[in-house]
Order: C-alpha cells, then structure tokens, then sequence
C-alpha cells in the first residue's frame, strides 16, 4: 500500500485529486463521496452532481449492508454486559431456552455462525424481516420462515451470504435486553458516539441486515469508522471495547471458492487481503463502502449514484492502493484441454428457495446457465441463457455479456459419483436439486 501517497495527499488537502481518476462523464448525474481517515484525521471529497461541494462530510450516506456491520459493533458491546456471544451456544436455546423444536431449522446452528455467514440457512425467501407489533424482530415468524427451505449446508461448513445472521442476531440481542434492537443501537453507539445526524430516524425501526432507510452523514460514518481503528479513543465507548471489536476480525473464515475481491469474512467485517476490511452494500443505482487498515489506521467511506458506481473506487485507487484492482483472474481453458474436460458433472439444477439455476451441457461441449426465479405467488421468471467459458478451479465465466447477471460461476465439492454439488458465484452458494436434505 502506497500510505506515503495517501498521507501526502491528505496533508496538502488534495483528497479530491483521488476523485479524478472515476472519469464521470459530463453532464450525468453520478456524485461520489470520499472520507478519508489518516491516522485519526479527516479528510472529505466529493464528485459529480449538481453540487460539487463537500461540507465538512454533511452529505448522507444511505447504510443498506453496511447495517450489518453496526449490527457486529452492537454485539461485541454488549459482550461485556452479556455472556455468551461468539461462544457454542445455540441459537434456538438463545431464542426459544424454554422449548426444543426438533425440525428447527435453528438445530445445532451456533452464534458464532451467525454474523459470519456460516450458519448455512437460506434466507432468500424472505424479503424482510418479520417484527412484531412494536417493530422488535418476530423470532418464532422469521424461524418459521426460514424452516420453509431446505438449508443449503450443515452449520459451519461453508460461507454464503445472507440477511438471516444478522436478523437472528438482532432478535437474540432484543430477547435478552427487552430492548428493541432501535432503542439499542441509539443506546449504545449512536448517543455515545455523537452521531447526530441519525436523530430523524428515532422513531422508525431498522433492519439490523439492511437498515431500512437508515441514513447517517459521511462524517458520522467516519466517526464510527474511526472507532475500529484507534487504539485509544476519546470518542468512542473507551479503551475497554478495543479487545472486544478487534475479536471481530479475528480468524477470518475462507470463502468456499473463488472471489474476484473478498478473501475470507469475520463476524460482521469481510476480509479483502493486505490487511484491509471492509464491507459493501450495493444497489441498482446506489453503491457505499467501508474499508479499514487498522495496522496504519486508514479508512476509507466511499459512496456513488449511478449504475457504474462500484467501479469507480477501483479506478480512484487504482495507483495509491494497487491491491484493490490486485485481482488474478483463472486461466481460461485452451481447446485442447477442454475437449479432454468432463463437463457433463457440471450439468444440473442448483436451487436456493428464490432463484433456480439450470445448468446444461450443449452439443458443441460447451456448458450454458438460464436462471429461473421464483417470487412468491407469481408465476417463475426464466431468464434467457447465457453461454460459458471454462476456465481453471472449475470456474466457468459468461461469454461476451458484461451485464450478466452471474459473471461468472464456480462449481464445488464433488462427491463419490462425480457430480459437484454446490454452485458459487463469488458471493452465494446454490445447492444441487437432487442433493437438498428434506425437513
């Protein structure tokens, strides 16, 4: 990492020349926003837009996933007040310690596994949480409706991600304080830390996954930001946390494939290599990030309008922090090996309980995937198919469609017949139809 240039950048107040390398095109409406954070100082830009100022980080920026990270912040706090966090306990005990239910897709499922994505649930059904009358998560509706579909892997076996980690967290947190999980988190980050800007949301509830609507000013973020990274800090809840939000880094699980970013996942944090973490949340014409390097205390909060968003950031570090764009891409096959490859294991149905992906074997050798979509009461969705290239790890990318909805797939562990029974796409994780166990 090229810290030198950043710091240099920071000291003569020039972060907005990092802004220039996204190339926003004239006259559209993309905006960016860039806080930069240099050893506990503060540095704002911003890009694009109608407005091309920046005031001392006033702009808001629109939470979605990154909520997940608040969520993993609020319970490390308050694994000092309770026990039991990051521990073997089960997550039904924690929910339900007055009853068992044997079919609960809850059984055996950890709160270690919950806010690292290994808890192997498939929550793709469910489009938002479900709460009770006082806005507080429903524990029994949101266990029912993960119970509807099959899990796609045993406990701890395997990272895929969802929402459910961070909703059955929030729910744990809310039985075991009789708070809401709202009340919580202006308890015990918002009020602490100053975030002032979150005082229009205290009366709407929010998603500990998503956030809802939930919104704090790029200055905000970079307060909370700041906590993760000092060692002491006069503006966060103290010295005594620091052990408790360092242990949400600690041991980071691999991911089950290839990625084209991430490298493995922490309680709440993803772990992208070099050092950094981070998390995204992206949306179709929305995208915000976080990134910290806690051993040189640099944090990044990144955010952008607009469909091309996302690539922006790699385009603005692309020289100052290489190892961002550092991606090795697997070789595609050459024709010769891949009319010795087996493709026909590959073939098959891979299914989460929202989305069907068909993969089939076509006469020329090459493999093509349709997906099929299955929203609730409505008849299923078929996508048109989009042909494979095979490349190495049994990766195959799609050929000559940059707006594809799976760039590319990979397909894993292959049992005794040969057949893979997983399908990974750098994020999820899809199961083989003929392999899902039955309730």
């Amino acid at each position: 990492m090229l810290l030198n240039d950043i710091s240099d950048l920071a000291e003569r107040a020039r972060v907005g020349d990092l802004l220039n390398a996204a190339e926003l095109p004239c006259g559209g409406n993309e905006r960016l926003l860039l806080g930069l954070i240099v050893k506990g100082r503060r540095f704002y830009a911003a890009a694009g837009g109608v407005d091309r100022s920046v005031e001392e980080g006033r702009d808001r920026i629109l939470l979605g996933c990154l909520m997940k990270v608040f969520t993993a912040t609020l319970v490390a706090l308050m694994a000092q007040e309770t026990v039991g966090y990051w521990t073997d306990e089960d997550v039904e005990h924690a929910l339900f310690p007055q009853r068992r239910r044997e079919r609960s897709a809850l059984r055996s499922i950890k709160l270690k596994h919950l806010l690292n994505h290994t808890h192997g649930l498939d929550d793709s059904l469910i489009r938002s949480v479900p709460r009770l009358a006082d806005g507080a998560v429903d524990p029994l509706k949101l266990c029912n409706a993960l119970n509807s579909t099959p899990p796609l892997a045993p406990p701890g076996k395997f990272y895929t991600y969802g929402n459910a980690g961070a909703w059955l967290s929030g729910a744990i947190l809310e039985r075991r304080t009789c708070r809401s999980y709202r009340d919580l988190i202006f308890e015990k980050l918002i009020g602490p830390l100053r975030l002032t800007s979150a005082r229009e949301h205290e009366s709407m509830s929010i998603c500990p996954a998503w956030g809802d609507r939930f919104t704090l000013s790029l200055a905000d973020v970079m307060t909370f930001l700041n906590v993760h990274l000092l060692d002491s800090t006069t503006e966060g809840p103290g010295p005594a946390m620091r052990l408790g939000l360092r242990l949400l880094r600690a041991n980071p699980v691999a991911l089950p494939g290839w990625g084209l970013g991430e490298r493995g996942v922490c309680q709440g944090w993803k772990y992208y290599g070099s050092g950094w973490y981070g998390h995204d949340a992206r949306m179709p014409e929305y995208s915000a990030l976080l990134r910290i390097h806690p051993e040189t205390a640099v944090g990044i909060v990144f955010s952008g309008t607009g469909k091309h968003s996302f690539s922006a950031f790699s385009r603005i570090f692309a020289r100052t922090l290489p190892e961002f764009a550092d991606i090795k891409l697997p070789g595609v096959l050459d024709r010769s090996t891949l009319q010795n490859t087996d493709l026909a294991p590959f073939a098959g149905v891979y299914r989460i309980g929202a989305m069907e992906i068909r993969v089939a074997l076509a006469t020329d050798h090459t493999l093509h995937y349709q997906i099929c979509e299955h929203v609730m009461e409505c008849e299923p969705i078929n996508h048109d198919p989009v042909s494979l290239v095979a490349a190495s790890q049994n990766i195959f990318f799609a050929r000559r469609k940059p707006d594809a909805r799976l760039p590319f797939l990979q397909f894993l562990d292959p049992g005794p017949d040969g057949l893979c029974e997983y399908l990974w796409n750098g994020r999820c994780l899809w199961r083989r139809r003929a392999e899902l166990t039955s309730h």
